[in-house]
């Protein structure tokens, strides 16, 4: 009932249960009760006379010292001393000298094995006289390591002795008992997390064996000391930190945790590429400029493409992006303005068109003018392109000694470049030669 009572206790996982060393030298206590089974023949009257020890139950106790050669195998050889009654009533000290080997059935922590030696049963002189027997064990037990230097132990064993007949007597030694592992003992672990100081790498917190004692807190294969996010399972690629949207951004850094995005832009997306997050981007379907949040302005008139009533005339932004009537009328061709032949020299009959562009000018200040000078392909090709730039400047300097202020106006020349008509005929040509109102993009 003891024994039982023993092995069910050794059996449940001890809290601080240590794995069973695989190699290292143990010293064992043990006691526990004796019973002699049947007639043994030890003591040296016992074929002269009736003294020979008694049968039934007494107790044993002594100490071994063992080798463990395996996480499964351990050798081991000690005494124990026994008090035996013989048939006259009489205490005889009877010694018990062994050598065992044990065999684990499993490595864990709390591990049943088997056990077989053999040894000598020693009768000191008394009633029985000195005498020694051979004797054969073999028994069940079950040890478990509960710290790195202690382990428990409990076992049953059945001893073979000469009775009358060889081996004829037989033995039951119960023991339980305790196991000191001197080495470990002075191999501290400061942390108690069952790896020594000398082999641990962080000795102060207790960690895996795997880490050679660091923590992995989080469970991402990290040690807490190389992992930047200790707490929150990650990768070694972002430092263990998680990246929740897949990004290749950790969270920790990622300013859209939750959607994918850029490292440009801290991971946030931008879907449409204009270098505008979707966040702060008001067409994030629409390449734009930052300039109008994000949405495009296909006429670049400086009204969104969204806000533009216009989209594809550039307009005046006071007007939502479309010009007034009084503002049409002076883009493109203006008819009315006249040069002296094959000179830059303003003729007098242009003054009225001119003055009622300066006109619409000051009344929309929005406006802002290219002024763009065409020839027709008569005469030498540089000296077109030198003379449509110089009639386009004249213009824009009459119209900026009439008050218009000269950051809205741009001269330009095409020279002969961009004809309108057919330079072979007279009435073409007059059409090639021209000035044109471009509205500047914004």
């Amino acid at each position: 009932m003891i024994l039982s009572t023993l092995l069910l206790a050794l059996s449940r996982p001890a809290v601080a249960a240590e794995p069973f060393p695989e190699s290292g030298v143990y010293l064992t206590a043990q006691g526990g009760p004796f019973v002699v089974l049947r007639e043994w023949e030890l003591g040296y009257r016992a074929r002269y006379t009736d003294v020979y020890p008694d049968t039934g139950l007494t107790w044993h106790a002594g100490a071994k010292i063992g080798g463990q050669l395996t996480e499964r195998l351990a050798v081991e050889a000690g005494g124990f001393y026994a008090p035996v009654t013989d048939t006259i009533g009489g205490t005889n000290t009877v010694l018990s000298y062994e050598l065992d080997g044990l065999f684990h059935l499993t490595t864990a922590e709390t591990a049943p094995y088997l056990l077989l030696g053999g040894g000598l049963y020693h009768a000191i002189d008394s009633n029985l006289a000195t005498d020694g027997d051979p004797k054969v064990t073999v028994g069940l037990g079950l040890r478990s390591m509960t710290l790195s230097w202690l382990s428990l132990r409990a076992e049953a064993r059945y001893a073979f002795s000469d009775g009358y007949d060889m081996l004829g007597s037989n033995n039951l030694e119960v023991r339980l008992g305790v196991e000191l592992w001197p080495m470990e003992i002075f191999r501290p672990d400061s942390d108690g997390d069952g790896i020594v100081d000398e082999e641990d790498q962080c000795i102060s917190t207790p960690g895996l064996e795997e880490f050679s004692g660091c923590p992995d807190s989080d469970g991402d294969g990290i040690i807490d000391g190389e992992d930047t996010c200790p707490q929150d399972a990650g990768s070694a690629e972002l430092g263990g930190c998680p990246d929740g949207d897949g990004d290749g951004i950790a969270d920790k850094d990622d300013a859209c945790p939750e959607v994918a995005g850029l490292a440009d832009f801290d991971g946030c997306p931008d879907s449409d590429g204009d270098g505008i997050i979707d966040s702060e981007d008001e067409c994030p379907q629409e390449a734009g400029s930052a300039e109008l949040s994000g949405c495009p302005d296909r006429d670049r008139d400086g009204v969104a493409d969204k806000d533009d009533k216009c989209p594809d005339v550039t307009g005046l932004k006071d007007y939502e992006g479309c010009l007034p009537d009084e503002v049409k009328q002076f883009t493109g061709a203006i008819e009315g303005i006249y040069f002296q032949s094959g000179k830059a020299t303003i003729q007098r009959r242009s003054y009225r068109i001119l003055n009622e562009a300066i006109s619409v000018m000051e009344r929309f200040e929005g406006v802002r003018l290219y002024v763009d000078g065409h020839t027709d392909s008569q005469g030498d090709d540089e000296a077109n392109l030198t003379l449509s730039k110089e009639r386009a400047a004249a213009v824009v300097a009459y119209m900026t000694d009439k008050g218009i202020a000269p950051e809205r106006l741009q001269s330009r020349g095409y020279g002969e470049t961009q004809p309108v008509d057919d330079n072979n005929t007279r009435a073409g040509r007059a059409k090639n030669r021209r000035i044109e109102f471009k509205l500047i993009e914004q």
